[in-house]
């Protein structure tokens, strides 16, 4: 049987950036990136390595191109 659940709080902040890189056939096209940083509780630590665990991703974004932009 599974121990019972136990609830800790954790914070979390991230950042992220997005540039456009292409306009074409309606479609807006975009590289970014993001960095996200947790701080966990001490009692946490040993199963993180860190009470600051950390993540980053990059992303393509693809969306509809502004009509009222110039191309």
């Amino acid at each position: 049987a599974a121990p019972p659940a136990e609830q800790f709080d954790v914070g979390s902040g991230n950042v992220g950036y997005t540039r456009e890189i292409l306009h074409t056939i309606g479609i807006a096209i975009g590289a970014g990136g993001v960095l996200t940083v947790d701080l966990i509780p001490s009692t946490l630590r040993a199963y993180y390595g860190t009470r600051t665990p950390y993540g980053f991703g990059i992303f393509l974004r693809f969306r509809p191109a502004d009509r009222h932009r110039g191309a």
